[in-house]
């Protein structure tokens, strides 16, 4: 089972992740109440600012392929797909994304500011977690 949540924008993996992870899936799936966490982890959330992803070439042999915004199980393969023919076979489709290029997201306050707004959402899905409940 892979199980996602808890983005941040902080660079540390948290002690209890694998504790907070294993009580939000027995939320779910109550009937999991002895599942064991092999393995946690946690990546930054990335969000290029305009909601696309980062496909392409930085510079002669360097390739980025990022910012999936949570989507990454899916989505990054087809973006590792698409530099892979690029740079196997000649294969220009990674041009696509040449007008979604890097934009900078306002530094310290950015990631700040986009913390604040992780929290707030997470807030907001627990309210409307409750108010389902009812």
């Amino acid at each position: 089972l892979v199980w996602g949540g808890r983005i941040t924008t902080r660079q540390s993996v948290p002690r209890d992740l694998g504790e907070k992870l294993r009580r939000d899936i027995q939320a779910v799936y109550p009937q999991l109440d002895d599942l064991e966490i092999e393995t946690a982890w946690s990546g930054l959330m990335g969000y290029a600012i305009h909601k696309m992803p980062l496909i392409g070439r930085l510079r002669e042999g360097f390739w980025a392929v990022t910012a999936f915004g949570g989507h990454g199980l899916n989505t990054t393969a087809m973006g590792g797909l698409l530099i892979a023919s690029a740079i196997t076979s000649g294969d220009d489709r990674w041009k696509l994304f040449e007008p979604y290029g890097l934009q900078w997201g306002g530094g310290l306050a950015g990631r700040a500011a986009t913390q604040l707004e992780y929290w707030r959402l997470q807030m907001l899905d627990r309210i409307e977690e409750r108010r389902a409940a009812l």
